[in-house]
Parts: structure tokens; C-alpha cells; sequence
């Protein structure tokens, strides 16, 4: 399977509490990596429309949580590093209403937003894209949506950003 291909296979749409829209990235057989900040605890869950029961939750503390999902997947990506500036990379999102939008682009950099160093893309985000696994060539899982960097001076500049991936390699073999 191509890695376009494989990267949309593994990229879902989640409906939280019945009203809030956030994207996911299928990584295990039963596993669900999205942005922290998508889940307002206590949360319901739906998969494109499908309620699904979470089992439980991995936390990376850099606004990532893989929820484990009473569902069981045929395909899912694997996790590499974040690539240096100047790679190509794409993502699969659902931003506002709409569901699987391909978007493609580069790594740009580095930039601290709010004190904290991300990486960030030239790609277009909108709300629904967090949680949205950034992929490289390859079709492996190197980043996920959490903020947007802007700038305004006549005019904007915006970044599509992600924290680091710190899940442990415990935390990973746990889900996987």
C-alpha cells in the first residue's frame, strides 16, 4: 500500500461529547492518537459517527493522548521522529465541516509558542485538524496537530504546529 494511502486508511474523524470535531491517527489495533486538548473530560466518543466505548488513555504530556477503543483496526502507521526543516510531509484533517482533506508541505522549523519549542509546517489548519497526524514520505506518523503559529504586520503568516512525541517506548509497546 502507498504511503498516501496507508496515511489516509489511519486517519479518522472524532466527534467528542456529540459536538466538538477533532482528527485522530490510528497507531495500534485498537488505538487512537489525537491532541489532549480535543477531550473535555468526561467525554463520549465517536469514530465517523460510531460511538466506540475508550478503555483507556496513554498521556504523553505534551498534548497527546492514545485512547485505547473497544474497536479493532485493520491498519494503522508507525511513529518515526520529526524530520529536519526543508522535508515534505502531509496530513489528512477535518477541518469544520468538512472530512479528509488532503494537505501537503514541509517542516519550516522551530519556534516557541508560549515558551514551549514546536515544530512548525507550512500547511493550512482550521479548527477539527488538531489531532491530526502529520506524516512524512514514507507514510510514518511524525507529528500531530496541536496549535497554530501566526504572525499579523499587514500581512499573515500562520504555521501549522506540533510538540514533540514524548510517549516512552513502554507507554508505545503498551498499545501497539
Amino acid at each position: 500500500m502507498d504511503p498516501v494511502t496507508r496515511a489516509h486508511d489511519a486517519t479518522v474523524h472524532l466527534l467528542i461529547n456529540g459536538d466538538s470535531s477533532c482528527s485522530g491517527t490510528i497507531v495500534g489495533p485498537n488505538a487512537v492518537l489525537t491532541a489532549t486538548h480535543c477531550l473535555d473530560w468526561p467525554y463520549t466518543l465517536s469514530i465517523y459517527g460510531q460511538p466506540v466505548r475508550v478503555l483507556g488513555a496513554v498521556l504523553d504530556g505534551n498534548d497527546h493522548t492514545i485512547l485505547i477503543v473497544d474497536r479493532r483496526f485493520a491498519t494503522w502507521v508507525r511513529i518515526d521522529r520529526a524530520p529536519e526543516p526543508g522535508a515534505r510531509v502531509f496530513m489528512f484533517g477535518n477541518p469544520g465541516s468538512l472530512t479528509d482533506q488532503y494537505r501537503n508541505g514541509y517542516v519550516s522549523g522551530l519556534a516557541a509558542v508560549d515558551g514551549v519549542l514546536v515544530t512548525t509546517y507550512n500547511m493550512s489548519i482550521f479548527y477539527g485538524d488538531s489531532g491530526s497526524g502529520i506524516f512524512n514520505d514514507s507514510g510514518a506518523l511524525i507529528g500531530v496537530v496541536s496549535t497554530v503559529y501566526s504572525m499579523t504586520r499587514g500581512v499573515q503568516l500562520t504555521f501549522a504546529c506540533s510538540l514533540p512525541l514524548a510517549f516512552t517506548t513502554e507507554q508505545l509497546r503498551e498499545v501497539m
